[in-house]
């Protein structure tokens, strides 16, 4: 098989003729970073997207805690059962994961009304877990045909004491997955 290049730098497999074949990627879901370089994956997978005339969900997975938010605050609620730490503190952190959940809402919103405005179908979801899995088993239940992730380059020692995202959703998606290269900063 055989593959051209057309404007929009997107490589389009060819027949024996030369003719364009259609290939089936209309639903990408885009599994986005808050705290990482997202706007070249999202640009990536947009580009797809338009190349295709695909439906985009923008998906990032929230752990624990939510980023962002001060980590003595994201365990303030279990002193609370021992009568540790106050109720204001227990509002406070309440008030903190509802502004940071905004901010993602926002984060969020800003890539799908990017989306919108190139002629996309675009939507966006966030889920709490760890983010393999949830990427995956949100990308087969919207019936997703291709996953577009990103990879930092962790190798060796640091891949397999943190772990690898994209590695666990290469092994366990239910559909394609394009593995974008991103810089670690």
């Amino acid at each position: 098989m055989t593959y051209s290049v057309n404007s929009q730098k997107v490589l389009t497999p060819q027949n024996q003729e030369g003719h364009s074949l259609t290939v089936g990627f209309k639903k990408i879901l885009v599994a986005v970073d808050y705290l990482a370089s997202t706007p070249e994956l999202f640009e990536k997978a947009l580009q797809l997207a338009k190349a295709y005339n695909s439906q985009l969900t923008i998906f990032h997975c929230l752990q624990e805690p939510i980023a962002g938010m001060p980590e003595f605050l994201a365990h303030a609620g279990m002193g609370a059962y021992s009568g540790v730490y106050s109720q204001e503190i227990i509002e406070l952190e309440e008030q903190l994961i509802r502004e940071a959940t905004e901010e993602l809402k926002a984060w969020l919103s800003s890539f799908v009304q990017k989306a919108t405005e190139a002629g996309i179908k675009a939507e966006s979801d966030y889920q709490p877990g760890e983010p393999g899995r949830q990427i995956c088993a949100t990308a087969k239940q919207w019936g997703a045909d291709l996953i577009v992730i990103g990879r930092r380059g962790r190798s060796g020692l640091s891949e397999l004491i943190l772990g690898s995202v994209s590695n666990y959703v290469i092994h366990h998606a239910h559909c394609s997955v394009l593995v974008i290269q991103q810089q670690e900063k």
